[in-house]
């Protein structure tokens, strides 16, 4: 029988989590399928998270609570999930209810109805968010998509049905910093959008707000992609081209006596200008060193303090 692992990163959850797991086991348990939860704690700071986590994952030995060292972020949370997951198909699903349990096996139903396919994303049908935040999330998107080189035209959605092939190519990544829509457009060609109704969640306040969502882009370009070096480059060979031209016309109008004065404001905002671009230059540079340093260390993108399993 397939065993469907779902995994739910958790951040000050406590208050709604217990019925959270109700409805996912509810649901499972009305299905066909084997299946274990994956509760992973990202460092809460509500001092209550982890303790409900341990709680239900004692009163129900198909749940392992994980909980991490430090607040590491939802993709190395989900990442540290599915690390410890067993089952065929991995599903992944929000804390917040935003995500409906019942259309877990939506997905999964979805998943298995063609081989071919590694992994279904949800989409939701009409979203729910603030104007600023749809906005935010179809630039990213966008963003995704171009930056992957992928051939498929997806949406991105934290709510996913993934088969095994694909969650272990994806843990075998050794990014510190990993974003989790690049490493699936990057993992699998095979991967499909499937339209599901967007609920309200319970936290008051979205923790993707535009400056995360931005931060997140980001993220997704300078992981993917050198082609902000390659503009700089070309900034660079059309700033001395211009500035060669410069040089030599204003050369032959001062041989011609058409130019006489000397130019200090000119000269000024020339090299202001070049400086801008140098510093920008230097800086998108430095932001890609310091992405590479830790992976080429090798540094793990969380750390397990202790899990709800009883042997530890």
């Amino acid at each position: 029988m397939t065993l469907v692992t779902v995994v739910v990163p958790c951040f000050n959850s406590s208050l709604w989590l217990k019925d959270l797991v109700k409805e996912v086991e509810d649901i499972m348990n009305s299905s066909e399928y084997d299946f274990e939860i994956i509760l992973v704690n990202d460092s809460s700071t509500d001092g209550e998270t982890w303790n409900s986590i341990k709680k239900i994952a004692e009163e129900n030995e198909e749940i392992l609570g994980i909980d991490l060292l430090k607040n590491s972020g939802q993709f190395a949370t989900t990442l540290c999930g599915m690390s410890y997951s067993k089952g065929d198909i991995v599903v992944t699903i929000d804390d917040d209810f935003q995500h409906n349990p019942a259309d877990i096996l939506t997905l999964v139903t979805r998943l298995e109805s063609d081989e071919d396919i590694d992994g279904v994303i949800a989409k939701w049908k009409e979203k729910r968010h603030s104007v600023f935040r749809r906005l935010g999330s179809r630039f990213y998107n966008y963003v995704v998509r171009k930056s992957s080189g992928t051939r498929v035209n997806l949406q991105m959605n934290s709510f996913r049905a993934l088969r095994r092939r694909l969650v272990d190519r994806i843990i075998e990544n050794e990014m510190h910093s990993p974003v989790m829509g690049m490493l699936l457009l990057k993992s699998s060609d095979a991967l499909v959008n499937l339209e599901i109704e967007h609920r309200l969640g319970t936290r008051e306040k979205s923790e993707y707000g535009i400056i995360k969502l931005a931060r997140i882009t980001l993220s997704n370009i300078i992981d993917s992609t050198t082609a902000p070096l390659r503009i700089f480059s070309i900034l660079g060979v059309m700033t001395f081209t211009i500035s060669l031209i410069s040089a030599i016309s204003l050369f032959l109008l001062r041989v011609q006596g058409v130019v006489n004065s000397p130019g200090y404001a000119s000269m000024l905002i020339v090299i202001s200008a070049y400086g801008g671009i140098s510093m920008m230059g230097i800086g998108l540079i430095g932001e890609y060193v310091a992405r590479m340093v830790p992976d080429v260390r090798r540094e793990s993108p969380f750390g397990v303090r202790r899990t709800s399993q009883k042997d530890e």
